[in-house]
């Protein structure tokens, strides 16, 4: 045994007699660096890895889609422009495109193709171009009305089907099939199905713009256009008004009745007060009445920013009990001129745009408005629901429509989410997680969205027509600084430029977002910081860019860049420096070496040029630059044993580069690992001692 351990150990010891006996000086070093084809590695570091390019101006990207009907697609051109221009790129996706998609009909096909876009670039907003004739909604299992009736109320809707109820939200929540179970029924909750086939969770937001000719659809566009680049600015969008009806007269078993104007004052108190100016008229038993007809038509000719409605409705008015506050024929004349408003009805049946020919719902005559009415409309498709004395301790006026009021406005004024394809999205995630939904204080844990029936349908009935893209202004606009990058500035290619943006009053306007344009469809967009900071950072090549700027309640800046030639080279500003010193095949060797460029010029990276045979073939590897450090600093993968040589060359996003010229200091050796070779020794030892035992002990046994 001991002469096994002795001859192990003197083969180990000599094995590593001999790999450190290995000269450091095994590459010829005699041809030095006039042998050194800079320019050729320099071709080969741009055809291999092309420093500097930045790719992401010459990807596609898009973030909105317009679903429209064969032959719509001028009419909505323009407009698609215009969004890619401000920051949101947009595709026009016609019908027979959509077709093309898997799916048992036409509807499903659409979802599926819009749920690939969602997939391959992340949309975030979908506008439907046309009336439900044109581009379908889906119809999904909702049998509220049955069910109810079965327990012994009279309820029935104004229209259509009492188990299948329309929705655009099957396009917005686009995880699962909406038909898990496979039996060609849509949205099916666990009350009769036992499996909930709605997630709930919307990854888009949807709008539509309910026309039935491409002129209905053009004066849509061209009202939504001239709102978003602002043509009419002023106080007016610094207004709300609020109307709150009577749902039930006051009963010796409710003796203060269903007064929305409770509804109306919460709401002020809660999100509306100090945010915007807003005027509140109501049916009151208590305090009178001053909401007639004459009154919100008055009102609403003012110029509203946004205009909320709470009480009875039906697919033609706003009513209260007994009476009608507004008709959609009086919608049609509204004249409230360049001046339209975000529309919230919290009542029943005000936005029944999908039965046909009636084609004069309230939703329908206030967006169509030629000149005025809404820029959105929010409403119910169907029959909803509010609760009679819903004062549950802390979960006072939280359910159903009252509720779902509530959280719209805290989406909109308290969160920030001004957007109205966004705000409604929100407040339907925000109603699912409520306390209402999530601990009922009636009802226990018992009533939810997956079995209750009214619930789904109220969050499903809430659609919006218009751009849910289109963000709601709350005051009277400012402008940006006057041309915050120069009248016609001129930048080197490859430029990284910082600016603040500010307001006309040299105040600093968080989260702007500026958008860049080139002649050769060169496309980027940016977004400031909470401070107004923005950093934009051009690509290589010379070119005039256009730019936009926006933010919330700011009127678009456009402007020029003019990108000339960089003719500035990178330089050193010290030695480069690697470790460790005495490198094994462990290690991943760092490189670091200062440099630096021109005023707006930034360095792209580091190239690291590695050798075993004086450059006659070489291997590259990109090292990132530390902005804040102000050099290349990085490391490459481990590497073999062996010596190398090195030059490293420095890239600014011009594709300007400088580079060390070779000197016989600049190489290291790689040595094996010792502990890596002792641990291969005692396990070579180990197994021979073991076999040695083992060979022993049958060779004794005879075998």
């Amino acid at each position: 045994m001991k002469r096994v351990w002795i001859k192990s150990i003197v083969l180990g010891v000599l094995f590593i007699s001999l790999i450190g006996s290995v000269s450091v000086n095994q590459i010829n070093f005699a041809y030095g660096q006039s042998n050194i084809d800079y320019e050729e590695i320099h071709q080969s570091i741009l055809e291999e890895i092309n420093p500097g390019y930045r790719e992401e101006w010459y990807e596609e990207q898009i973030d909105m889609l317009f679903i429209v009907p064969d032959g719509y697609e001028n009419a909505v051109a323009n407009y698609s422009e215009w969004k890619t221009q401000k920051g949101v790129p947009s595709k026009i996706i016609n019908k027979t495109t959509y077709l093309e998609y898997s799916g048992r009909d036409e509807a499903e096909k659409l979802r599926n193709c819009i749920k690939e876009y969602y997939e391959l670039y992340g949309i975030e907003w979908v506008l439907l171009v046309g009336d439900t004739d044109l581009i379908p909604t889906r119809l999904v299992y909702n049998p509220d009305t049955r069910v109810l009736r079965e327990a012994g109320s009279n309820y029935y809707e104004n229209g259509g089907s009492d188990e299948y109820k329309p929705t655009d939200f099957y396009y917005a929540d686009l995880t699962g099939t909406w038909d898990e179970d496979g039996d060609g029924i849509y949205g099916e909750g666990t009350l009769e199905n036992r499996i909930e086939e709605i997630d709930w969770i919307p990854e888009v937001h949807v709008g539509r713009l309910p026309g039935n000719s491409v002129e209905e659809i053009e004066s849509m566009i061209n009202k939504t256009l001239y709102y978003e680049t602002v043509q009419n600015p002023g106080e007016w969008m610094n207004s709300m008004f609020l109307a709150a009806a009577i749902q039930d007269l006051p009963t010796s078993g409710d003796t203060d009745g269903e007064q929305e104007v409770w509804l109306a004052n919460k709401i002020i108190e809660e999100s509306v007060q100090g945010n915007i100016n807003h005027t509140l008229r109501a049916e009151s038993t208590q305090w009178g009445t001053n909401l007639t007809q004459t009154d919100f038509r008055n009102e609403f000719n003012l110029g509203q920013s946004l205009v909320f409605f709470a009480g009875h409705g039906s697919p033609t008015s706003f009513n209260g009990v007994g009476t009608t506050i507004f008709t959609s024929s009086a919608a049609n004349i509204l004249e409230n001129y360049e001046m339209p408003s975000l529309v919230y009805a919290d009542a029943c049946s005000t936005n029944m745009f999908d039965i046909q020919p009636s084609d004069n719902s309230m939703g329908e005559a206030m967006i169509k408005n030629e000149r005025g009415g809404a820029i959105g409309y929010i409403g119910a498709m169907r029959l909803t629901y509010y609760y009679v004395n819903d004062t549950y301790s802390s979960c006072s006026l939280c359910e159903l429509n009252r509720g779902m009021a509530r959280l719209f406005f805290q989406e909109f004024f308290l969160r920030g989410h001004t957007q109205q394809g966004k705000t409604l999205n929100e407040m339907r995630k925000s109603y699912l997680n409520s306390v209402w939904l999530q601990n009922n204080p009636q009802w226990g844990n018992s009533y939810n969205i997956h079995e209750i029936e009214w619930e789904r349908k109220n969050v499903l009935t809430y659609n919006l027509l218009g751009d849910p893209e289109v963000d709601i202004f709350t005051q009277n606009p400012k402008r940006f600084q006057n041309q915050t990058f120069g009248l016609m500035a001129t930048y080197e290619e490859g430029s990284v430029i910082e600016r603040i943006i500010q307001d006309e009053y040299e105040n600093p306007v968080p989260y702007a977002r500026i958008t860049l344009v080139g002649e050769d469809k060169a496309y980027n967009r940016y977004t400031a910081d909470e401070n107004g900071v923005v950093t934009v950072m051009l690509p290589n090549g010379t070119q005039d860019y256009t730019y936009t700027i926006t933010a919330h309640n700011m009127i678009p800046q456009t402007g020029g860049i003019h990108v000339v030639n960089d003719t500035n080279i990178p330089y050193f500003t010290g030695l480069v420096a690697t470790g460790p010193e005495k490198p094994t095949v462990n290690d991943k060797i760092l490189f670091v070496v200062p440099v630096n460029d021109s005023l707006y010029g930034s360095i792209a990276c580091g190239i690291v040029v590695l050798t075993e045979n004086d450059f006659k073939t070489y291997s590259l590897y990109e090292i990132p630059y530390n902005v804040d450090l102000l050099r290349v600093d990085g490391r490459i993968p481990q590497l073999r044993p062996g010596t190398y040589s090195y030059i490293l060359y420095a890239y600014d996003f011009a594709q300007n580069y400088v580079y060390t010229s070779w000197l016989t200091s600049m190489r290291f050796t790689i040595s094996f690992s010792y502990t890596l070779i002792l641990l291969i020794i005692v396990n070579v030892g180990l197994v021979g001692f073991a076999g040695y035992f083992i060979f022993k002990k049958y060779k004794d046994r005879g075998f």
